[in-house]
């Protein structure tokens, strides 16, 4: 929900979130689809600090193995 909220700062701060969620050891299970719902929000959001957090959590994903959309 936090990801539609009107807020921009909340959006920011939800993709900070899963960001650190996605970092934490077995994070990967806490939030399984993670990078395509980052990937979605991104396609949606207009506020560029929430598209910057979002891409950065996408490229460290990537970079560290857990991929996803991006390694198909």
């Amino acid at each position: 929900r936090t990801h539609k909220n009107r807020h921009s700062y909340v959006r920011r701060n939800a993709v900070l979130a899963i960001h650190a969620l996605c970092k934490l050891p077995k994070g990967d299970l806490l939030v399984p689809d993670a990078d395509e719902h980052i990937e979605r929000f991104l396609g949606q959001e207009q506020d560029v600090s929430a598209k910057r957090n979002a891409l950065v959590m996408l490229t460290h994903h990537a970079q560290v193995g857990g991929g996803g959309v991006w390694q198909q």
